[in-house]
């Protein structure tokens, strides 16, 4: 699979094919709506067999077998993450059919329709609303966190005089094994100077 299509397409499936000509090379911008040609199709058609896909996809754009099979992979993989975001698709859906309304109106020089059908797209697209400021990153305020062994910040019931509990399971355990009391240690060699020759303000 093409993972560096794969991440054009996951930002920019739906993208209209000027903004996608300002952004990408006329090759990218051939793949991305090739992929989403073909996404379509498997939207439209969910029980198609892996054969017809490639089949489809040969027949559709002329590729190779092994790109339709990236192709086939790249959708598969957009097509659930797609459906988290139906709204977006839906909302692209519908501007394709309404350009398909206005093309068919100015065709036949039906201009009501025409106007019809330009002021549901701007309704809907909100056209006439100006684009939320985005809140710049360095005025976005952080969650802090304070560390707690109190379990009922997750959800769960406190225990009853659970530090007196812990208290006495430590006592009752180092009574059994007052050996864990007497631990020996020595400090460590760590030849500072051999080391880190350079660091002579390190000290062990």
């Amino acid at each position: 699979m093409n993972h560096t299509l794969l991440e054009i397409c996951t930002n920019d499936l739906f993208t209209d094919r000027p903004e996608l000509e300002a952004k990408y090379p006329p090759a990218t911008v051939g793949s991305i709506l090739r992929v989403r040609n073909m996404y379509l199709y498997l939207n439209d058609c969910p029980t198609v067999k892996d054969a017809d896909f490639v089949q489809e996809d040969i027949r559709r754009h002329k590729v190779t077998r092994p790109t339709a099979y990236s192709d086939m992979a790249i959708v598969k993989t957009l097509l659930p993450m797609v459906s988290k975001v139906s709204r977006d698709y839906n909302m692209f859906v519908f501007a394709e059919s309404l350009k398909e309304v206005i093309n068919h109106a100015r065709g036949k020089g039906d201009y009501k329709l025409m106007e019809k059908a330009l002021a549901t797209f701007a309704r809907y697209m909100r056209l006439d609303q100006e684009e939320p400021e985005r809140i710049p990153i360095d005025k976005v305020a952080t969650q802090s966190f304070v560390l707690s062994d109190d379990p009922s910040v997750i959800g769960f019931d406190p225990m009853p005089d659970r530090r007196q509990k812990v208290q006495k399971l430590l006592d009752h355990y180092l009574r059994e094994t007052p050996d864990l009391r007497e631990v020996d240690f020595e400090p460590a060699d760590l030849e500072f100077e051999e080391l880190f020759p350079a660091a002579t303000d390190i000290k062990p």
